[in-house]
């Protein structure tokens, strides 16, 4: 990795010669130091706490000239200046929304915000954005960021946002990709209504009311304990290697994973559990505007804490839980098509099919192309490095030069037998869907049992759709290629538009 290189691609330096670290996390309280996670927890009630909220990250901001834009740059994306420059596909159905609604306040923003500052804010799109249901769609400004300007982020403008626009609502219409059946993309225009907040603070007397003193005392006694290496475990857990003398350099490497081992799980972590028992699982997300079904209410993802005096930040989250709801809720949809290898199954929501549909397409053609590496989403790029010349031509070339089957019609006939499999599979596998989706159940650590939600369903029916389409449109195009290298940019074109 070039250290120096991802350096400036993640920091700037202010207008004030600050150096500040552009996506710098909050570290899970579980990850801090020893001494650190004892001072948090004594201290906890003190904190300043606010709600992690479970959306969807966005900037927005202004130009040094004033023009307003959003932005996943954080993310790697783009500036987006106009809601028509997002790509017109349904990831994008929220974004662009919320495009819509802040720029139709901007006169608001503008009175908080210079120009070339800039904004993150957390965007709640739909009744469930991910795994909480809230109801209405919502703006969150979480912190100001480093802008056009340069300028040190005046985080007190976050309050100010959230005042101005309090109360206020930014009714918008929006084209949006949607489906109704799972089968059919639907390009329609929407109505939709944004209201906006800042973060929403937790009490900390629901926190003063958890006792862990007994659990703290035993963490303190074992950190006190010397280890039949001569250090106390507290050291074993700060020492530096390389100033350990070699002859025993390896039995205290040894001895410091497991001290770090036990020191996280024998106290930090049920430590935190308990507070997640006893607070997150059991509030009510502020923003929440609706009545939901009891298995709908699973609490909050979490909570993060900053210390007024010091300006550190640390955050507890509920991990675990929010994992399993997460895999539960896209257990489908990675088995329709799937970025990742090798994904286990759900037991709870499955449709027992073995691998995923896409993939298992990717495979079949893989095998007539004779390229083997060219079996999973995760592969294609990769092994098309490997054939990268001076330009994508080239590429090509060189790529299509290793095909098995040389004669473009009988791979062309091997191609369309594949994606009519795929389609054909598609189609077998929306019918089980739609007859079992009302019967997934998981039940959590919790005991709380849990199924899919109609979001949740609404969500699988378009991968469902957009899965259909894209095979559908390489069958199509597969029709009119004449070449092997027609056949290639058609099957891996995104793919090698990464490379060249």
């Amino acid at each position: 990795m070039n250290t120096f290189k991802s350096f400036f691609e993640s920091t700037t330096v202010t207008s004030s010669n600050k150096v500040i670290n552009l996506y710098e996390g909050i570290e899970h309280i579980e990850a801090l130091p020893h001494k650190d996670f004892i001072s948090a927890i004594r201290n906890i009630a003190k904190f300043i706490a606010s709600e992690k909220l479970d959306g969807s990250q966005l900037s927005f901001g202004f130009t040094n000239e004033g023009h307003f834009y959003t932005s996943r740059e954080a993310k790697g994306g783009q500036r987006f200046f106009m809601d028509s420059d997002y790509q017109n596909i349904a990831a994008n159905n929220g974004n662009k929304s919320a495009h819509l609604a802040l720029k139709k306040m901007e006169p608001f923003l503008k009175s908080v915000m210079e120009n070339g500052d800039a904004c993150e804010v957390e965007l709640l799109y739909g009744r469930q954005p991910n795994a909480i249901v809230y109801g209405s769609n919502y703006i969150a400004f979480l912190r100001m960021i480093v802008g056009d300007n340069k300028n040190d982020p005046d985080q007190s403008k976050v309050k100010r946002l959230g005042d101005s626009l309090k109360g206020k609502v930014s009714n918008i219409k929006v084209p949006i990709v949607t489906t109704y059946d799972g089968v059919k993309l639907v390009h329609e225009n929407a109505e939709h209504k944004w209201k906006f907040s800042s973060v929403s603070y937790i009490g900390g007397h629901h926190f003063k009311k958890v006792d862990v003193n007994k659990e703290l005392q035993e963490f303190e006694e074992w950190l006190n304990e010397k280890h039949p290496t001569g250090y106390k475990n507290k050291d074993l857990l700060e020492v530096k290697l390389p100033s350990v003398p070699k002859e025993i350099r390896a039995e205290v490497k040894k001895a410091r994973a497991e001290a770090i081992k036990t020191s996280q799980h024998t106290f930090m972590l049920p430590i935190k559990e308990k507070y997640l028992n006893a607070v997150m699982r059991k509030i009510k997300p502020a923003l929440r505007d609706i009545e939901v079904n009891p298995d709908e209410d699973i609490g909050i993802e979490g909570a993060v804490f900053l210390d007024p005096k010091t300006q550190k930040q640390f955050k507890i989250v509920d991990k675990s839980l929010f994992t399993t709801v997460n895999m539960f809720n896209h257990s489908i949809r990675n088995e329709i098509k799937s970025a990742t290898k090798g994904r286990p199954k759900f037991e709870g929501a499955t449709l027992g099919l073995e691998g995923d549909i896409f993939n298992n397409m990717l495979l079949h053609i893989a095998g007539a192309v004779g390229i083997p590496s060219l079996a999973h989403i995760s592969g294609i790029k990769r092994t098309l490095s490997k054939y990268k010349g001076e330009n994508r031509q080239e590429t090509l070339r060189n790529f299509v030069s290793d095909f098995k089957v040389k004669e473009p019609r009988s791979l062309k006939t091997h191609v369309k037998a594949a994606l009519n499999q795929g389609i054909t599979q598609l189609n077998s596998s929306l019918q089980n869907y739609n007859k079992n989706w009302k019967q997934f159940r998981t039940t959590l650590e919790t005991g709380k049992e849990i199924g899919y939600t109609d979001e949740i369903h609404k969500r699988t029916l378009m991968v469902f759709a957009e899965t259909r389409k894209q095979i559908q449109d390489m069958a199509n195009k597969i029709d009119q290629a004449k070449t092997l290298e027609d056949i290639a940019m058609i099957l891996y074109g995104d793919r090698l538009r990464l490379i060249h």
